[in-house]
């Protein structure tokens, strides 16, 4: 009998190569026992169908030639190679380096979250019971939440944004943070902080969440000068219910994945509805 083997795909920010681990089941774990190059059209087609965190490679693959460690992802001795481009040759220290992402299965719903800004959706998810984890450099995630106003503290990369949300991912940003997606996705939204502190009834137009929480909802915005939606060409989700009909949040698809702006903050809001 054949032991169970699993696909997991990885990739690096810096070279921007693709890669695909073969892991084999040994025991209760799994192990790497294969490792290969991906182009990006092939790799765009993939997906992980097992976590590969704290996996460590088989004796069918030399350990790292520096640390001697098996285990991915972990070392910083392929990072201190003299070369180190997209158009290097095959090198197995690829899968030892820190820099490689091993990317998560579709559906495991890991969650990062940027540093606490003018709003903090944190709070928001822990209230929810939904787990997540900080933002910490890392792309490598199913879902992100970018607080208003974390960009430069979380020193956030938009090439790297973008690319994390055409492979699949969501990406959920607040207020001033459409500077941020200005700069990864810069046909998305036009918009201009002229927006007034107070409450507002806001319209429902998507029919998914019309459903859930009805025709209007109060959203309450607790700062001047937030991020007015002048113009999208995504899909409107919620908006002004007066004669303006100003956008106040949307969404669009690029790739796999789908980018959504909120024009209000997520700490103060609290009740079910707003949730």
């Amino acid at each position: 009998m054949k032991p169970e083997r699993k696909i997991i795909l990885a990739h690096c920010d810096k070279t921007k190569k693709y890669f695909a681990l073969e892991a084999e089941k040994s025991g209760s774990a799994y192990e790497a026992v294969n490792f290969v190059d991906l182009t990006e059209p092939i790799y765009s087609k993939m997906h992980s169908e097992i976590s590969g965190s704290a996996m460590s490679t088989s004796e069918k693959i030399l350990p790292c030639t520096g640390c001697r460690t098996r285990l991915i992802s972990s070392c910083s001795c392929a990072q201190s190679r003299k070369r180190c481009t997209c158009d290097d040759p095959y090198d197995y220290q690829c899968i030892y380096c820190k820099d490689l992402v091993i990317d998560s299965p579709k559906g495991t719903g890991k969650i990062y979250v940027t540093s606490r800004g003018c709003d903090d959706m944190a709070q928001v998810l822990t209230s929810l019971g939904l787990s997540f984890t900080q933002f910490s450099g890392r792309y490598d995630c199913d879902i992100m939440f970018l607080n208003c106003l974390s960009g430069d503290r979380d020193k956030l990369d938009a090439a790297k944004l973008r690319e994390f949300v055409e492979r699949g991912g969501l990406l959920y940003a607040s207020d001033h943070m459409d500077t941020v997606i200005h700069s990864a996705f810069p046909d998305f939204i036009k918009s201009n902080h002229t927006g007034n502190a107070g409450k507002e009834t806001i319209e429902v137009v998507d029919k998914e969440l019309k459903a859930v929480i009805g025709k209007t909802v109060d959203v309450e915005f607790d700062l001047g000068i937030w991020a007015v939606i002048s113009k999208t060409s995504g899909k409107v989700l919620l908006r002004m219910n007066n004669q303006s009909s100003t956008p106040v949040m949307v969404m669009k698809q690029y790739g796999k994945g789908h980018v959504f702006f909120t024009s209000f903050h997520n700490h103060k809001q609290t009740s079910d509805k707003e949730k």
